[in-house]
């Protein structure tokens, strides 16, 4: 087994020790805006994605396992607790866990 598997069940025992404190949220990614030209309407397509994270709400800011969520960079916003939070920052992404900056 290499480091980086033993690096990522650690990780994932990690947010299941945590229990109540790792929270689903929802990421959602970047809108993709498409014009027909023949109907002359736009259509566009949203999707997200739901994991687990951990809330860090006195800097605004979450904790998530890079596995889960792939490329970052693909994401615009969170939902949290019936809130729309927009990316502000990725503060932290070496690989297992993404640190985000977020904002109303």
């Amino acid at each position: 087994m290499g480091y980086r598997t033993l690096l990522d069940r650690n990780l994932t025992r990690a947010f299941n020790l945590i229990k109540d404190l790792a929270v689903d949220v929802t990421l959602i990614k970047i809108s993709k805006s498409e014009f027909d030209f023949g109907s002359q309407s736009a259509t566009t397509t949203e999707e997200s994605v739901i994991t687990k994270a951990v809330w860090i709400e006195v800097d605004e800011q979450i904790m998530l396992k890079s596995a889960t969520v792939g490329d970052i960079n693909m994401y615009s916003g969170v939902s949290y607790q019936g809130k729309l939070w927009k990316i502000v920052e990725i503060l932290k992404n070496d690989g297992y866990i993404v640190i985000l900056k977020v904002e109303i």
